[in-house]
C-alpha cells in the first residue's frame, strides 16, 4: 500500500502538524491554528483525498480595527463606537448610516447641529472603498444658524 506524507503548515511555514496517510484516505484536519491580529479562513490547497505527498498552509486575513467618532465633542453622537474587521471590509456611507460590511453605524446631531458627512480621521479625506489598515472616521456635524 502506498503511503503518503501530509504536512499542515502555518503561514510562516511552521509544522502544525504531520501524518502519513494511505493513498485514497482522508487527511484529519488539526484544530484551527490562531495569529495575532489575523482571522483563520482556510487551507491552501483545499483539502482533498491523499494522492500523493501534500502540504496545506494555513490562511488568513487582517483583522483590522476602526474607530468611529464625532469630529468634534457636543456636536453629536454614533450608536457604535469601535469596531473590528476583516482587511478588506467594503465602506459605504448613505447619508448619516455609515456600513462597514454588514453593521450599520448611526450618527445622530446633538440639538443646534446638523450631520454633513463622514471623513478619515487626521486627514480629512473620504472614506476609502475597503478596509485597507486600522482606521479613524469621524462624523462631521456642523451647526445651525
Amino acid at each position: 500500500m502506498n503511503e503518503y506524507t501530509i504536512n499542515f503548515l502555518d503561514y510562516d511555514e511552521s509544522v502544525i502538524s504531520t501524518a502519513t496517510l494511505a493513498y485514497g484516505a482522508t487527511p484529519t484536519v488539526p484544530e484551527d491554528p490562531t495569529r495575532d491580529g489575523y482571522r483563520f479562513t482556510g487551507w491552501s490547497p483545499e483539502v482533498a483525498t491523499v494522492t500523493g505527498d501534500q502540504d496545506y498552509t494555513a490562511q488568513y486575513v487582517a483583522v483590522r480595527d476602526i474607530a468611529i467618532s464625532p469630529k468634534e465633542d457636543d456636536t453629536g453622537t454614533v450608536d457604535i463606537e469601535s469596531i473590528a474587521v476583516d482587511e478588506g471590509t467594503t465602506i459605504s456611507a448613505n447619508d448619516n448610516v455609515l456600513t462597514i460590511g454588514t453593521t450599520d453605524i448611526t450618527a445622530t446631531a446633538a440639538e443646534g447641529y446638523q450631520f454633513t458627512g463622514w471623513e478619515v480621521e487626521e486627514s480629512g479625506d473620504p472614506l476609502p472603498e475597503t478596509v485597507t489598515g486600522d482606521l479613524g472616521i469621524v462624523a462631521v456635524f456642523t451647526e445651525v444658524l
